[in-house]
């Protein structure tokens, strides 16, 4: 038998006869109830001794009743059960703890890797757009007051060479004018005789026919509409038509397609010494232009105080702004480069319908004036479309140019 004394003693192990170590039962302080339960080989029971503890501070040994060491061994299981859920639990704990530092370490790096790649992007962006930029005013764009070349001005409320007040603050909620590209022009605007004469032939009684039916078809029955509207008004220039017979720009840039040989005729002009000479140029860049008049889709008409500026590619300056609603009128202004000629004058859009055909004219006049004091006055001739209903579609000038 063994007897235990020393109430901090947590473990005793001791060595029985036959050579085999057993754990025995170490109550260390019996007065509050709590024990240790040391598990020990089931085949080795027949070598444990008995328990005892010192009750107190006693000197007598008691041997434990068998109830308290039951009672005492559920309490240990229930400590020993207790104590592994808090090592769990903690342990889990741990590992939550960790898993969301690895977590908030991988988001940092992600972030600091998109942080990077906005910055590398935005870098691309800026750089593009400065090269860009650069090959614009190379070009001949230019900005007044920004750092965009496509946008001519932040602050101007009216255009250079405009019938507007210009000490009128501009409105801070309206667009500002922007250049229209290369792309943006050509895509509408046909530069080719074959191109703008596309579907149309020259029959031998002159002026041109139409036969193009995709055209034919479009236009086919809207002249009954007009017709009805037109009596209706008593105005054709009152007249609605439908959108489907319209090329998609205005009719101020439409007309800038008859001065495109300003550069090559006027420019001669201006330098010829002659005055005769100079009238020939005159009148073969009027007629140079007058095949655009052929064209069978309608533009758009401007809205009161729409303006159009532009350049040709000798640096020829072109303003036109749209001064009139009803009636219908346009001005212009074109100006050669070191003011080698001036052009200048209004068109005042007139339209007239009878039963199968349609007549129109710009009509105002084109004022050329050169550095000689020499002004040279021509008007362009009304446009007659025949075929509106029925026959061929032919159209020609009638008129004088003088």
């Amino acid at each position: 038998q063994m007897c235990i004394r020393d109430r901090n003693e947590q473990e005793s192990i001791f060595k029985q006869p036959s050579g085999e170590l057993c754990k025995i039962f170490i109550l260390r302080n019996s007065l509050m109830n709590q024990s240790k339960i040391l598990s020990f080989p089931k085949r080795k029971l027949r070598y444990c001794f008995s328990c005892f503890i010192l009750d107190g501070d006693k000197d007598c040994i008691q041997e434990p009743d068998e109830e308290d060491l039951s009672d005492n061994v559920a309490k240990n299981i229930e400590i020993m059960e207790n104590e592994k859920r808090a090592l769990m639990e903690t342990e889990m704990e741990r590992i939550k703890k960790e898993q969301h530092e690895i977590e908030l370490k991988e988001a940092k790096r992600l972030e600091e890797i998109r942080e990077k790649e906005e910055t590398v992007r935005k870098m691309l962006e800026e750089e593009a757009k400065r090269k860009e930029n650069e090959r614009l005013i190379l070009e001949g764009y230019k900005s007044r007051d920004g750092d965009n070349p496509l946008i001519y001005s932040e602050t101007l409320s009216v255009p250079p060479k405009s019938f507007l007040n210009p000490s009128i603050p501009r409105d801070s909620k309206a667009q500002p004018p922007v250049y229209l590209n290369d792309a943006e022009l050509y895509s509408c605007t046909k530069t080719k005789k074959t191109e703008i004469l596309e579907g149309l032939i020259s029959p031998p009684e002159g002026g041109l026919e139409c036969i193009n039916q995709d055209i034919l078809t479009r236009q086919s029955g809207i002249l009954g509409d007009m017709f009805i509207q037109f009596i209706a008004t008593m105005s054709a220039e009152r007249v609605a038509l439908p959108v489907r017979i319209f090329e998609p720009r205005s009719t101020i840039d439409r007309i800038a397609d008859m001065w495109r040989f300003a550069p090559h005729y006027l420019a001669k002009a201006s330098s010829a010494q002659d005055n005769i000479e100079r009238i020939k140029q005159v009148i073969c860049f009027a007629f140079g232009g007058m095949y655009s008049f052929a064209g069978q889709l309608k533009p758009f008409n401007p809205v009161i105080g729409e303006t159009l500026q532009g350049s040709y590619s000798d640096g020829t300056q072109v303003y036109m702004e749209h001064t009139s609603h009803h009636p219908s009128i346009s001005n212009f202004l074109i100006e050669g480069p070191k003011s080698s000629f001036r052009m200048h004058g209004y068109y005042e859009y007139k339209v007239q319908m009878d039963s199968n055909s349609m007549e129109g004219q710009q009509n105002g006049p084109n004022i050329i004036d050169f550095p000689n004091e020499q002004r040279i006055v021509f008007h362009y001739p009304k446009m007659k479309i025949h075929g509106m209903i029925m026959g061929r579609r032919l159209a020609y000038p009638s008129g004088n140019m003088i």
